[in-house]
């Protein structure tokens, strides 16, 4: 099953802008749950992907490696020479969250998840909806700084 998610708000520090994200990958498969916004400028130095692997259950975690070029380096945030390999480490802290959203307030997974390399460390809090896909991420920068993103329209 594949979803286009057409609008997302995204909150960076002060400023609120709209993302148009129409090369969103998301993804469902057997295995879990992907989902990437192909828009370097909401990924600072790759924090963790909204990722939830099945089964689905309060508790369970994951683990899995990504090595990444320099040329995912950004100035804005941070630069590297070489290549690093980002750990990720996945945990689902709540399968009945609720989340208020412009569809509604809606029943949630939530996923907590700490990417650490060479250059530093960053994390995820994301919340997962059956109906819509991830609704909310909440990432913490390689430089402290924090980028939300909510999910505000769908094409269905």
């Amino acid at each position: 099953m594949k979803r286009i998610i057409t609008t997302l708000t995204v909150l960076m520090g002060c400023a609120n802008f709209v993302a148009q994200a129409q090369n969103t990958a998301y993804s469902q498969s057997s295995s879990g749950i992907w989902f990437e916004v192909r828009n370097d400028s909401l990924n600072p130095c790759r924090n963790p992907f909204p990722y939830i692997q099945y089964p689905i259950t309060k508790g369970k975690t994951w683990k899995w490696r990504l090595t990444i070029g320099s040329q995912w380096g950004d100035e804005r945030w941070k630069t590297w020479t070489g290549g690093i390999v980002n750990k990720y480490k996945y945990k689902i802290t709540d399968t009945n969250c609720e989340v208020v959203t412009p569809m509604g307030t809606l029943s949630c997974v939530k996923v907590e998840a700490i990417a650490k390399s060479r250059i530093g460390k960053t994390r995820l809090t994301a919340y997962y909806n059956d109906t819509y896909g991830f609704v909310k991420m909440d990432n913490t920068n390689i430089d402290g700084s924090r980028i939300e993103i909510k999910l505000v329209e769908t094409n269905f």
